[in-house]
């Protein structure tokens, strides 16, 4: 997994994170294509990379705040096939109005050259464990979110 480039949307105010990824051999079902259950793997690849290039990773915020990041929602529509040896791109970004008191929305396109392939739009809460009950983003958190890379 390679971040390739950052680019901003039109009309956005919003960073987008680029990530290149190999589509590992045991995603390919016999009928020659990744199965649709491992889109969600896939895309996990670029939110992981959007998240840890700002140096907030979910493992990292974990142990630094106690807190856990459970996914409540999440929307894949599939577009064309994927199969053994693609190198798909997927861009990850938050959507405008996608960072809200306790919870964060991704929107991600998994693309092969111009054709889209893929899109996933996911949605994860803060949850404290000890309280049981969603809890806000802290501030650094939410910061980081919308930060572009220099």
């Amino acid at each position: 997994m390679s971040s390739i480039r950052e680019i901003d949307l039109p009309n956005s105010t919003n960073p987008v994170q680029l990530t290149e990824i190999n589509v590992p051999k045991n995603f390919i079902d016999r009928y020659g294509h990744v199965n649709y259950k491992r889109f969600p793997k896939l895309f996990e690849r670029g939110q992981d990379d959007y998240m840890s290039r700002r140096g907030i990773g979910f493992m990292q915020m974990e142990k630094v705040t106690g807190l856990k990041f459970p996914v409540v929602s999440i929307k894949v529509t599939y577009r064309a096939e994927l199969k053994k040896d693609d190198k798909p791109v997927i861009s990850t970004t938050i959507p405008e109005g996608g960072v809200r008191d306790s919870s964060m929305s991704f929107h991600q396109e998994m693309r092969l050259g111009n054709r889209i392939v893929a899109e996933q739009d996911l949605v994860v809460v803060t949850f404290d464990p000890i309280a049981q009950f969603k809890t806000p983003i802290p501030q650094y958190m939410r910061e980081r979110l919308l930060q572009p890379l220099e």
